[in-house]
């Protein structure tokens, strides 16, 4: 268990023995890298997360893959449940206390968001793999996949299907 949570940890700087010179800085106050989650929180939440996998391979892809109605695009489902995910959790208490709690809070919020979008991806048939057209993939992998862009919140998954649209809209390059 013990190296377990040393492969956990998290990876400070310091100074290195065999340098000469002046030992590394430590991280700047306020840059987010000075608290992270406790082992604890961070074993707590991979538990969560092998949870959601399990799930993910355990549920059948039944559902027809999503399809939206004329005017909207493919990925309007996966913003959509996104944004529903995020409202859910909001309902949650929210972090208070020390900057060690909450950035523990955080970890664990971030794995029960993955298993809410394992859920939501199973049944409603919500596939980014199929989506893009890489259809070489095992649906329990796209649902992975998918639950991991959903689960990340809206703004990854809006700048996502951003970079998707600049790429259709670039003409080929000729030469």
């Amino acid at each position: 268990m013990s190296a377990l949570a040393d492969a956990l940890a998290p990876k400070r700087l310091s100074p290195d023995p065999h340098k000469t010179g002046s030992p590394e800085s430590p991280p700047a106050a306020g840059s987010g890298d000075e608290v992270s989650a406790e082992n604890g929180a961070r074993l707590v939440a991979l538990v969560v997360f092998a949870l959601g996998v399990a799930l993910a391979w355990w549920i059948p892809e039944t559902k027809a893959p999503f399809k939206p109605v004329d005017g909207f695009i493919l990925t309007t489902g996966l913003y959509i449940g996104a944004q529903a995910i995020e409202r859910v959790l909001e309902l949650l208490p929210p972090g208070t206390g020390s900057k060690q709690a909450k950035a523990n809070r955080a970890v664990l919020i971030s794995s029960l968001a993955f298993v809410i979008a394992v859920l939501l991806c199973e049944n409603l048939g919500l596939y980014l793999l199929q989506a893009v057209g890489a259809t070489a993939v095992s649906g329990n992998l796209d649902v992975v996949i998918t639950s991991l862009a959903i689960g990340g919140g809206s703004k990854p998954l809006h700048d996502f299907i951003k970079s998707i649209e600049k790429v259709k809209e670039t003409p080929p390059a000729t030469h």
